[in-house]
């Protein structure tokens, strides 16, 4: 990437570019540029400000190196030593267990994915560049491949789980007990997926967008989430999981808008991201507090927890989007009056 003097120029492309002469006659020949030219507005126009907190690598510049992976892999380790360490005291679930140790088809499962989705993202990196995607930055296009196909595969579980569940009726009784005990095999192998999909990232991140790979947005958050899945599985919690797979919808709706920037629509991602990880996660987390409470149902301690951290984080990420939001409206206002 080439990183113009102007900095209302970005641009983008696998062989880089260069700033167009702004004096230059139009019939001057100059050699074709293999780059997209994406102009970027002003630092003060309200466009350009919108500055979504919802996700740091969406609109953060990207640093200028990106971290070591021995480093990386540091706090990819010690987020998964941590989170044993608070689960362990609070389960019922082997530490064996929780570890996968007693499940040789988790390990089969896992190698077979790895290599799956390392050629998924491979194909669809070039997929990108022949179809001529329009991004800001390339490593940042590429760091949203493998999160945006999770994330459709997540969509489409929770789609197919909350009808059934719903369907089951009997929501504050065994019905609701008995359809999230079942623990489909089907289900296994997508959080065998996502955590195959979260390594990958991790490993194609040190490779090909190194600078998209932050502590806490990238190994942190790939620690604790591994911790997390391989817990639900052996605690076969998966389908309680899949019920929150519709999260996955603002996070689709954002990979897409970073690999091409035209499809980007932020109001209709903070629409979607306030149905879905609020007023959704706030529905089962009521279902889920009644069960453990009145049930006594001892699985869904340590659940509980994630749901409740994870339901405070999105209510202060989606209220300081929205507060931006509000500001950047009345700064418009204000130029355009004063116009």
């Amino acid at each position: 990437m080439v990183v113009s003097e102007n900095p209302h120029v970005v641009h983008t492309g696998l062989n880089g570019g260069r700033p167009a002469t702004p004096n230059a006659p139009s019939s001057a020949l100059e050699p074709p540029l293999s780059s997209l030219q994406i102009p970027a507005k002003p630092s003060h126009s309200p466009s350009a400000t919108s500055v979504s907190s919802i996700d740091s690598r969406y609109e953060s510049p990207l640093p200028a190196e990106g971290l070591s992976p021995i480093v990386g892999l540091g706090w990819f380790l010690m987020a998964c030593v941590v989170g044993y360490v608070v689960i362990w005291p609070f389960s019922d679930v082997p530490l064996r267990s929780m570890l996968m140790l007693d499940s040789p088809w988790f390990f089969a499962w896992y190698v077979g994915l790895v290599q799956l989705q390392a050629a998924v993202f491979l194909v669809s990196r070039m997929a990108i560049r022949a179809l001529g995607a329009k991004y800001k930055d390339e490593q940042k296009a590429d760091g949203w491949i493998l999160t945006t196909a999770s994330g459709v595969v997540l969509t489409v579980c929770g789609v197919y789980v909350i009808p059934v569940t719903l369907a089951e009726g009997d929501l504050l009784g065994a019905g609701f007990r008995a359809v999230v005990a079942s623990n489909p095999t089907a289900l296994q192998v997508v959080c065998v997926l996502f955590v195959a999909a979260l390594h990958t990232d991790c490993v194609l991140g040190t490779l090909f967008y190194p600078r998209t790979i932050d502590v806490l947005s990238g190994w942190v958050h790939h620690g604790v989430y591994t911790v997390i899945m391989l817990y639900a599985l052996a605690s076969k919690q998966v389908w309680i999981f899949m019920l929150f797979g519709i999260d996955e919808i603002p996070t689709v709706m954002l990979g897409i808008g970073n690999i091409h920037v035209p499809w980007r629509f932020d109001w209709s991602f903070g629409i979607a991201f306030w149905l879905t990880r609020v007023v959704w996660h706030t529905c089962v987390l009521g279902l889920l507090l009644y069960h453990r409470i009145w049930m006594a149902d001892v699985r869904l301690s340590v659940t509980l927890v994630f749901v409740t951290l994870s339901l405070a984080m999105h209510c202060h990420w989606i209220t300081n989007w929205a507060s931006k939001k509000v500001k950047n409206h009345r700064n418009k206002k204000k130029e355009g009056k004063g116009e």
